[in-house]
Order: structure tokens, then C-alpha cells, then sequence
């Protein structure tokens, strides 16, 4: 049984993980599941067996949570379990070297900033992937995080890693140890567990929800995105389903109204858009409702004017040779024709944007096969809607955009104070998915104490407030709409101004340490070659 060990302790990890990952209620398993990874990761042995034993365990980690992304594509599904169980890997493969050499103390330093530093990345880079980002577990229970309007998802993230380290050590290491300091670290330990949940008590009681004279609407269509959404024979069937169930709930204190993710699939010409006859059904719809704005998601396109530079995925109009950009866009529409544009920019990997296509070009019609290969362009700065009235900034954040915590803040920062959520939501069933994703807006309020106006294709379609608690949510596989009146917050939490700063601390550390390393190798062999 012990040889079997080294595989059966990652399972357990990935196993623990699984069960504690919302929407499962076994969250306070967080505080353990790392433990026997960190097990296997202080076994001397070779490069491959450790390899293989954590790469098992951080795969048992992708599929338990994220089982559903089959459910979409099922290539593209087990694609994105392997990759991303490698660039789990490597983390706990670098620091172990730190470990054999200099240590178990500085080999845990190395180990929580290399992985802090990788989550870091996997926020900012092209394969970006950080649904599984540790911190991410708490939006199944927010009470325990309100301090995230200081630390973000991070401190989530150093919190689990500092606990496990301290209960491993208290497990496994203290056998040298003298009873009153093995009693200590044991209270180190439950504090540093309970003391952020009694902080987070304070923080929570601070928040509260004040009604507003305004209202907002958000629709919950409940259109299939595989054979509905998409077919152009329904496009107008589909539009006057959504007016119609809009015109069931907005009264004269509604502002604006939510539509989800790409909800009016019609291309949209942006270098025109108010010659696009085809929404003339919303734009008499509106003509209606003058005080009225309906935020929607839309498909559009912009050929490039002469002189433009063209992107890595800009398209060519095969018949006159034009250069034009698709986008999946966010738009604001008002009475007046007028259209106010967002383009989602933070895109899902192979399925929206090919990473890195000047290098990975050729393999576009492989992701094609896999059920991707969307070209979608992007901008610089995030955009903030203005209802009609004045009275809500609104952020338009689009479907995945809603993971990225930092990223919403930059909305803020344009004076946003409602966030503005539409998504579809339909790709993956019935699954923990769709449930994951509404959760993890539970924290962008929480971070940015802005409430939150939800719109989701088939759900969850909802209200959050700043403490990231649910208003108003509509089921899941269901039609309807949910009104709520919002009061706005204009001030800014130490999160919005100061970002992502406990991620950034642990990548410099991470470098630091990897170059000290780096320089004491190159010192023995530049001896070697000089004689000394």
C-alpha cells in the first residue's frame, strides 16, 4: 500500500478540492485539501514520478470542477483539463528544487509565490484560465471574505495556501518540536482560520441595501443557444420575445433594462448602426419608452478606415478586399438610435480568440475541430453606459469578463457604480457551470462593493448586492425578468485603487527568487571555466 501512495495522496487533494469548489457546501475541506499534495511534493524521487503523481492531482482538481466543459465540446473540454493540469504542474516542480536545495522553509516561500505568481499570469496572459484560481472557492460563501474589497481573490488565495503549509507542518514536522511550541502553532493555525471569518463579520454588517427611486430590469429570455439563437428565421420571433417580456415589467421608474450576452445576434454595422433596419422593431419599441435604455448583447463589425493598422484578427471582405473587425459587443440603445458601444476584450481562449496566433497560427483549424476558433476583436479601455436619466453608470462586463477581478475594477475607475453583467450561460446544461459563474459576480461585488444587475440567457438572472448577497434570481431553464431598485456607490474600495498588489508582491518574489537561483548555478560553472 505504501508504494501506491504517491498517486493515491494527489486523487485525495483533487478529490478534496472537487468537494469544497462551489456550489458544493463543503467548504472549510479547503483548509486540508492541499495537505497531501504538499505530502508528495516533499518526496526526494525523480523528475518524472513527481511530475506525473501532481500533474494526477491537479487533473483530479480540473475535472471534479470543472466536469462540465464537455458539455460544450467535448475535445475542447478535455483539452483545457490537460493544459491547464500542466501549467499547474509547474509551480510545485520549480519550488521543489528551491526545497532541495536551500530548504523546507524557503521551499514553502518558493512554493506559495510561484503558484500566487501562475495565477497571477493566468489573469493576464492569452491562455488565460483562472476559474480555478483558489480564491475563487469562498464566492460559495462570501460571509468569510468580505476583506476582499482590500485583497481581491489573492488574499483567498495566500490564506489557503498559508493555512495547509501551517497544518502540514504541525502534522508532520513538529516531532523535534517541544509541546508548548507544537500548542502554539496549533493556536497560529485556528486563528489565522477564524480571525479573517471575524473580520469579515464586521465588514459585512458595514453593507447594507438601501432602496432607490430608480429601478433596473433584467431580462432571462431562456433561448436555446444551439437551436434558437443563432437561426436567422427566429431573429424576429426572438426579438419580440425579449420587448414583450420587457413591456410585462419596466414601469415609469425604470431606467434600464439588461438583455443577456449576444441576445440580438443581428450584425450590427458599426460604421453605421443607425441605418440598420433591422432593429427598427427595438427602435419603435423605444420611441415608446423615451426614458428607457435596454443594454444588450450584439454581434458587430467595423471595416477599418485607410490608414488603420490591422490586428492580428482583423478579416478581409473576400469580395471587395475591405478590412473589417467582428466583434462581441455590448450596446447601449436608447430612443434616439443611438448606439453606445462595448467590445468584450477579455475573450476565452480558442473559442473567441486564437492565443497568440503569430505563433500558434497554424493551428487554428485544430481548435477549429475542437469547437473553436472564434476571431473576435478587442479594445483598450474599458466603457461605462449612462442611463438615461443620469442616475446609473453601468458596466457593461460581458459573460467571462465577470471572472477577472482587477479587470472590472477599471470600469470603476471610469465612474461605473453599478456592474452590468450579461451572459448566456446556456453552453453547459444543467451543470455546476452556469452556477459557478453567477457565484463568482458574488465576489466583483464584493471587491468593488458595486451592486451587481445580472442577465443571464437561461440563468441564473439576478440582482447582487455589495455584500454579495442574492436578490431577486430567476431559475435557471426558466423565461421571466427581475426588477430591483439599486442604490449606487460612487466611493472607491483599497481594492479598486490598488488592484491585484498581493499577486504582483508574490511575482516579484517569484522572480527574485528564481534569479538568485539562476545566478548561484551560472557562479560555480563561470569558476569552473575561470580556474578558480
Amino acid at each position: 500500500m505504501k508504494q501506491f501512495l504517491p498517486c493515491l495522496l494527489p486523487i485525495l487533494s483533487g478529490l478534496l478540492f472537487t468537494v469544497a469548489w462551489p456550489p458544493q457546501p463543503l467548504l472549510f475541506l479547503i483548509f486540508i485539501a492541499l495537505i497531501p499534495l504538499i505530502y508528495v511534493w516533499q518526496l526526494t524521487q525523480n523528475f518524472l514520478p513527481r511530475f506525473f503523481q501532481l500533474f494526477l492531482g491537479m487533473l483530479v482538481f480540473n475535472i471534479g470542477v470543472t466536469y462540465w466543459l464537455v458539455a460544450s465540446t467535448v475535445w475542447g473540454g478535455i483539452s483545457a483539463w490537460v493544459l491547464n493540469s500542466i501549467f499547474m504542474t509547474l509551480p510545485w516542480l520549480w519550488s521543489y528544487k528551491i526545497k532541495a536545495k536551500y530548504g523546507n522553509s524557503l521551499g514553502f516561500v518558493a512554493l506559495v509565490a510561484a503558484w500566487l505568481a501562475f495565477e497571477w499570469l493566468h489573469l493576464n496572459w492569452e491562455i488565460s484560465w483562472p476559474w480555478l484560481t483558489f480564491g475563487n472557492i469562498f464566492a460559495g460563501n462570501t460571509n468569510w471574505v468580505q476583506w476582499y474589497e482590500f485583497t481581491g481573490v489573492a488574499g483567498g488565495s495566500l490564506w489557503i495556501w498559508v493555512v495547509n503549509i501551517l497544518l502540514f507542518v504541525l502534522v508532520f514536522k513538529t516531532t523535534k518540536f517541544k509541546s508548548k511550541n507544537k500548542v502554539l502553532l496549533a493556536v497560529c493555525s485556528l486563528m489565522l482560520v477564524f480571525t479573517p471569518i471575524y473580520i469579515s463579520s464586521f465588514l459585512y454588517k458595514k453593507n447594507t441595501l438601501i432602496a432607490s427611486p430608480k429601478n433596473i430590469v433584467v431580462v432571462q429570455p431562456n433561448i436555446d443557444p444551439y437551436d434558437e439563437k443563432f437561426d436567422e428565421n427566429l431573429f424576429a420571433y426572438n426579438l419580440q420575445k425579449l420587448i414583450k417580456i420587457t413591456n410585462d415589467y419596466i414601469d415609469e421608474n425604470t431606467t434600464t433594462v439588461l438583455w443577456p450576452e449576444t441576445a440580438v445576434p443581428i450584425f450590427l454595422d458599426e460604421n453605421n448602426p443607425a441605418a440598420n433596419k433591422q432593429y427598427d422593431t427595438l427602435h419603435n419599441y423605444l420611441a415608446k419608452h423615451p426614458n428607457l435604455n435596454i443594454i444588450t448583447g450584439v454581434n458587430s463589425f467595423k471595416y477599418l478606415q485607410q490608414g488603420e493598422a490591422h490586428q492580428p484578427y482583423t478579416n478581409i471582405n473576400k469580395n471587395t478586399g475591405a478590412a473589417y473587425n467582428e466583434y462581441n459587443t455590448a450596446a447601449l440603445i436608447d430612443s434616439g438610435r443611438k448606439f453606445t458601444l462595448y467590445h468584450k476584450s477579455k475573450l476565452v481562449p480558442g473559442v473567441e480568440q486564437m492565443p497568440y496566433i503569430g505563433v500558434f497560427g497554424f493551428l487554428k483549424n485544430f481548435i477549429i475541430d475542437l469547437g473553436g476558433g472564434g476571431m473576435y476583436g478587442t479594445q483598450n479601455n474599458r466603457a461605462v453606459f449612462t442611463s438615461k436619466n443620469g442616475y446609473y453608470n453601468i458596466a457593461p462586463v460581458v459573460c467571462y469578463e465577470s471572472i477577472y477581478g482587477q479587470y472590472v475594477t477599471d470600469y470603476i475607475k471610469q465612474g461605473a457604480n453599478i456592474i452590468g453583467i450579461i451572459t448566456n450561460d446556456a453552453w453547459w446544461g444543467n451543470t455546476a457551470g452556469y452556477k459557478q459563474h453567477v457565484l463568482y459576480a458574488k465576489l466583483r461585488a464584493i471587491e468593488t462593493r458595486c451592486p451587481v444587475a445580472r442577465s443571464a440567457n437561461t440563468g441564473i438572472s439576478c440582482f447582487i448586492d455589495a455584500n454579495g448577497s442574492i436578490y431577486n434570481n430567476l431559475a435557471y431553464n426558466t423565461k421571466g425578468a427581475a426588477k430591483m431598485s439599486i442604490q449606487v456607490n460612487n466611493t472607491h474600495t483599497f481594492y479598486v485603487t490598488h488592484g491585484d498588489f498581493i499577486f504582483k508582491a508574490a511575482l516579484y518574489l517569484f522572480l527574485f527568487l528564481f534569479f538568485i537561483n539562476l545566478i548561484l548555478k551560472i557562479k560555480p560553472i563561470s569558476n569552473k571555466l575561470l580556474g578558480k
